[in-house]
């Protein structure tokens, strides 16, 4: 009893040691990820979901007011351009190809992220900005709630503090699914393996709804263990937690769809092995169900899914599973390896607890987690950490059940493996930093204090990364967004807000042919002087010259 009261005492010690890790982390955050901006904007912004260059709304919701929501009968016009689709069509392309560049003040930018008095509770405006978006709104319900404790501020603890109670409550429930199997003592190493990982670490930080895909999916997996632990009945309030955290789930992120169908298909394929076909049905409809109430509550979904960018469209022809493997093991600071060392070594396992035990959790979790990463494989749109977030604490437990399942439930070894993990975590720790700090950012930042009355040319080849630059929008006096693709540089000549400015920041993305955009601005300024500031050499990359 005493020993277990140690364990439990060391088990919430680390606890707060991760909480405080995560804290520091967050401290050193200094930039953002564009998508990490568009989570403030698409939450809080009742113009448009992107802080648009050639106004407050781009081409397509501009189109909507002066057509309909400005005009009287607008159920009248609502149908008349459902008939005739054509004619809102060319009336798009026609104000599409008035649009040009206008400065933007800093206090439009500051309203991009911030949420305003007036817009309390607008939740309208959030699920249309989903709408027009490729994801389901639940994440953005609650970083408008949050944002309203910053009223016309932005602050990158508020989603934060959004991730970081997600996280408390997710490490709740894999102690309940412990408790459910008989191994509460592997808490412990499954808390450091995935808490003081890289990749655990870059979930809470990274400001994006991935921590709260990680928590359904990790209740989710708590609600079907229960399940299989209580010989596959459901009583009333089993089906109903089942049912809400699908629905809450699938509001969160479409990928969630790829982990509860692995598992719900393996999760079948063993009711009717064990010839439980009432329950079988059972599980079918509560899926069923939730599906369609998922739809009714958000049916931009049906688009999202299945022909957006984002959607099934998306699959690619590139085989991406060992770039995506490889993903894994360095949010666990792995060698590919040693990786593919333990992948066959939990898989050994699996399948030996199966015949051995008869227990099928490893191998449920071990063909999701396979499924998932294989679909994910095809239809993400980048090789990027976040698309495999979401299953990183299930892979942790997985590896954790595999050694205590070779070393027989051993209670000395899990304490020694505690101790090596943590060990070797905060050693990972000190020489490899999480992903999206975006260190160097600050850098930006002091430039624009240091320039705050200056007006700044902000130089990108799209229109949408220039939000990643918000920051640096909030402090400008003005700012202008060129994308150089569409020959936007053009709107420099003869501009009558740079006529009466002596000196001017330029801001162009790295990547970019630099030289040659810098030569055309000063061609199209008529400016010859120019001073570097910034060689573009952080993790944000922007160079930034001073014009005069």
């Amino acid at each position: 009893m005493k020993k277990h009261k140690i364990y439990n005492a060391l088990c919430y010690s680390l606890i707060m040691v991760i909480f405080s890790v995560m804290c520091f982390y967050i401290s050193k955050k200094e930039g953002f990820h564009e998508d990490e901006i568009f989570s403030y904007g698409s939450s809080n912004y009742r113009y448009d979901n992107i802080f648009q260059p050639y106004g407050n709304k781009d081409y397509i919701n501009k189109c909507i007011d002066e057509l309909i929501l400005n005009n009287k009968n607008v159920i009248n016009n609502i149908l008349y351009y459902i008939k005739e689709p054509n004619e809102f069509i060319n009336e798009l392309n026609e104000i599409q190809s008035k649009e040009k560049p206008i400065w933007k003040t800093k206090e439009e930018a500051i309203e991009y992220v911030s949420i305003q008095k007036e817009d309390i509770l607008n939740f309208f405006i959030v699920y249309y900005n989903q709408v027009r978006d490729a994801h389901p709104p639940l994440f953005y319900f609650l970083v408008h709630i949050v944002s309203i404790l910053f009223l016309n501020n932005f602050s990158k603890y508020i989603i934060f503090f959004i991730n970081i109670i997600l996280f408390l409550l997710s490490i709740i429930i894999i102690k309940k699914i412990l408790e459910l199997l008989n191994k509460e003592t592997l808490f412990m190493p499954i808390i450091i393996l995935w808490g003081l990982s890289i990749g655990g670490i870059s979930t809470v930080i990274f400001q994006r709804m991935y921590m709260m895909l990680t928590f359904f999916i990790i209740y989710y997996t708590y609600i079907n263990i229960y399940i299989v632990k209580n010989d596959f009945h459901m009583d009333k309030n089993t089906k109903t937690k089942l049912t809400l955290t699908i629905i809450l789930g699938f509001l969160t992120q479409y990928y969630f769809c790829i982990y509860i169908l692995f598992f719900f298909i393996t999760m079948q394929i063993l009711m009717l092995k064990k010839n439980k076909k009432k329950e079988c049905k059972t599980l079918l409809i509560c899926h069923i169900k939730s599906a369609i109430i998922g739809i009714i509550v958000f049916p931009a979904a049906i688009y999202h899914i299945f022909f957006s960018y984002r959607g099934v469209t998306n699959i690619t022809n590139q085989y991406r599973i060992i770039d995506f493997f490889k993903i894994i093991c360095e949010s666990y600071n792995l060698n590919i390896i040693i990786g593919i060392i333990i992948f066959i070594s939990i898989t050994t396992f699996s399948i030996l607890v199966l015949k051995k035990n008869k227990d099928c959790i490893p191998c449920i979790l071990l063909i999701t987690i396979i499924g998932y990463v294989l679909v994910i494989a095809k239809i993400s749109p980048y090789l990027d950490l976040r698309y495999v977030m979401g299953i990183l604490p299930i892979i942790s437990i997985t590896i954790i059940f595999a050694i205590d399942y070779y070393f027989k439930n051993n209670f000395k070894v899990i304490c020694i493996t505690s101790g090596i993990l943590f060990i070797i975590s905060i050693i990972n720790l000190y020489y490899i930093d999480p992903y999206y700090l975006y260190k160097g950012y600050n850098e930006n930042v002091e430039i624009a204090r240091k320039y705050s009355d200056f007006k700044n040319i902000y130089i990108e080849d799209n229109s949408f990364n220039h939000i990643q630059s918000i920051p640096e929008f909030m402090i400008y006096n003005k700012s202008i967004i060129l994308n150089a693709n569409k020959d936007e540089l053009k709107y420099l000549y003869n501009n009558e807000e740079l006529k009466q400015e002596k000196e001017f920041i330029v801001s162009i993305k790295r990547y970019m042919n630099v030289e040659e955009i810098l030569k055309q601005v000063l061609k199209l300024t008529e400016r010859e002087n120019y001073t570097l500031l910034l060689d573009g050499s952080n993790e944000t990359g922007n160079v930034i010259y001073r014009i005069y």
